[in-house]
């Protein structure tokens, strides 16, 4: 079981179902994530500069970097079925 090392700061957990699109779509974007170091720091930029602003709710948040994430789900998709990797 995971914790928060400060009780009074909010956490966002994602939980997942094995097997499911959402758990596909999270490790295909981590091993692409892994094979592809330029995105990872265009990635950590990104969370950078949001993480630098004040925002209404996580949703928000979570809205500002879609653009990046629909995109490097849809990089890792097409790099997944070039190398033949699989999840699952």
């Amino acid at each position: 079981m995971a914790s928060n090392d400060d009780p009074g700061r909010p956490v966002n957990c994602h939980i997942r179902p094995t097997g499911s699109p959402t758990w596909r779509d999270t490790l295909r974007l981590r091993d692409w994530l892994r094979a592809h170091p330029d995105a990872v720091r265009e990635y950590a930029e990104l969370k950078h500069r949001l993480a630098a602003r004040q925002w209404d709710s996580i949703d928000a948040y979570a809205t500002a970097k879609s653009p990046f994430v629909t995109s490097a789900l849809d990089r890792a998709q097409r790099w997944a079925a070039r190398i033949g990797r699989r999840v699952g």
